[in-house]
């Protein structure tokens, strides 16, 4: 079942999309952010719950992954609607 909602998704965003580019920007955006970012923080916090200070600098960086993310995707939406 999983798989058939994979392929149906992707055939979606395939007869939708005109421009490969701009879904390679927001995939790129979303990867880089959360592996840089988001991901160690959330890892921190899981594996050291009762460490105080380092769960509030964790804290931070999962903070500015979202800044970064929610800036990223909104750029590739600002260049797109400047593009039309």
């Amino acid at each position: 079942m999983p798989t058939l909602v994979y392929i149906l998704l992707a055939t979606l965003v395939a007869l939708v999309t005109t421009d490969l580019g701009v879904i390679v920007d927001v995939s790129g955006s979303l990867g880089a952010s959360t592996i840089g970012f988001i991901a160690p923080a959330f890892i921190y916090m899981r594996i050291f719950p009762n460490e105080r200070v380092g769960w509030w600098v964790a804290l931070a960086l999962l903070g500015i992954g979202v800044v970064v993310v929610t800036w990223g995707v909104g750029q590739i939406v600002a260049g797109m609607m400047v593009s039309s």
